[in-house]
């Protein structure tokens, strides 16, 4: 008798999945309730009339019924996922289930992409941007990752003209692309972006890191091992056998990888890499410094990215508020625009008590026209330079960052913290 039993549920459970696919979701429904009246911990049975609750809208029916699913089956990761789904659309996004989901199934894309929406709605834009990359790497044709990783992006700073600047030199044919930024800036997820924005199908694309933090799976990639004789210039060297299109370079942080880069750049391949300067400007004089010609530089760099973090003002807590004069003149110096008050987050349990809540980018797009091209050669001095790039419509991270304060994304604090190395 028991079995029969055990056959007629699940042969129930068949058919209302079948009804479920095809768009029948009341009558899978009432299916899924006469299983439940013969097995009540049924966690299939609970699991499915909590996803036919969700997509009829009634989330918080559906975050019952896929809790209680939960209970009688805790490893499976598809039933914290669509917890996850339900909880936020109620608009209290269970972070915790989705990373649990992960950790029972770490190749799991789409659990990486809803995490990456959950980051976004909570402006961790940094790491929304990880997880949409991670999810990608697993799944390379997978739709709303790429998608989402375009909204992050472009959400990533709020500032259209400056992506749809750094944009251009990405799509040259040739040539090379360097971002600068201290540690922890956002470097290497402005380069896995960029990576993201290429026609990986057609084009080989090569990397060479230390270390490999995504894999993706249309790109060839190699990691750095000072023991084994592979270093950032060897790596390079060896890559040009392979004939690629694109070549991501980790870090240029000697003068045997930046002359070889260089000499890439020069030879039909798109170079992107990171460098350690001060502002965009600074770029140019860190590869002189290591010992490449100007003429080298001026033929072979495209464009230069330098770009900060900063932290965002808690919405919940935030309020008008004087601030000192250093703040008050640094602003008003930049946007000659006097103001006595700034908006200020107080503290509150939201923020830890900071005053500050998710961080967002500042940005200074360098795009190396044939007027910066002549200073290079001249041996202009990195005023001139900046200055011309001004002229051509490059807006430093200075003022990008008071654009910022402006319209109270963060605070005079945040910016003078972050960007004092600008003249």
């Amino acid at each position: 008798m028991p079995a029969e039993r055990s056959r007629t549920v699940g042969e129930i459970l068949t058919s209302a999945v079948a009804l479920h696919r095809s768009g029948q979701g009341e009558e899978a429904e009432a299916l899924y309730r006469h299983i439940l009246e013969l097995e009540p911990a049924n966690a299939d049975a609970l699991h499915l009339s909590g996803v036919v609750a969700h997509q009829a809208g009634r989330h918080a029916d559906a975050a019952d019924l896929i809790a209680k699913a939960i209970k009688k089956a805790p490893r499976n990761p598809s039933f914290r996922l669509n917890l996850a789904h339900a909880c936020q659309a109620l608009g209290h996004p269970d972070k915790a289930a989705i990373e649990k989901a992960i950790k029972l199934d770490p190749g799991w894309a789409e659990a990486h992409n809803s995490l990456g929406v959950v980051r976004t709605d909570q402006e961790r834009l940094s790491r929304a941007i990880g997880h949409f990359n991670k999810a990608i790497a697993l799944k390379p044709d997978y739709a709303d990752a790429h998608n989402n990783l375009g909204i992050a992006l472009a959400k990533l700073g709020k500032l259209e003209e400056a992506l749809e600047a750094y944009q251009q030199p990405i799509k040259l044919p040739f040539g090379m692309v360097l971002v600068s930024g201290p540690t922890g800036s956002g470097k290497t997820t402005t380069l896995y972006a960029s990576l993201n924005q290429l026609d990986t199908t057609a084009r080989n694309i090569l990397t060479i890191e230390d270390p490999v933090e995504y894999r993706f799976g249309k790109i060839n990639q190699m990691q750095v091992n000072v023991q084994a004789g592979m270093t950032f210039a060897s790596g390079l060297r060896a890559a040009m056998r392979l004939d690629p299109d694109v070549i991501l370079v980790g870090e240029i942080r000697d003068q045997e990888t930046a002359s070889t880069a260089v000499q890439a750049a020069l030879t039909g391949h798109l170079v992107l890499s990171s460098v350690h300067a001060n502002d965009a400007a600074g770029v140019i004089f860190r590869l002189i410094d290591l010992g490449v010609e100007p003429f080298l530089i001026a033929s072979a760099v495209g464009g230069v990215i330098a770009q900060r973090m900063v932290r965002q003002i808690c919405p919940n807590c935030a309020a008008m508020a004087p601030v000192l004069s250093e703040e008050r003149l640094a602003y008003e110096k930049e946007m000659n625009e006097e103001r006595t008050e700034f908006l200020y987050g107080s503290g509150c349990n939201y923020c830890a008590q900071t005053g500050y809540l998710g961080r967002t980018g500042i940005f200074e797009v360098m795009n190396i026209t044939e007027a910066i091209r002549r200073l290079i050669l001249t041996g202009a001095s990195a005023d001139d330079i900046r200055a011309q790039a001004a002229a051509d419509g490059t807006i430093s991270l200075w003022r990008d960052g008071m654009l910022k304060v402006n319209d109270g994304e963060t605070t005079p604090y945040e910016v003078i913290r972050n960007v004092f190395t600008i003249s």
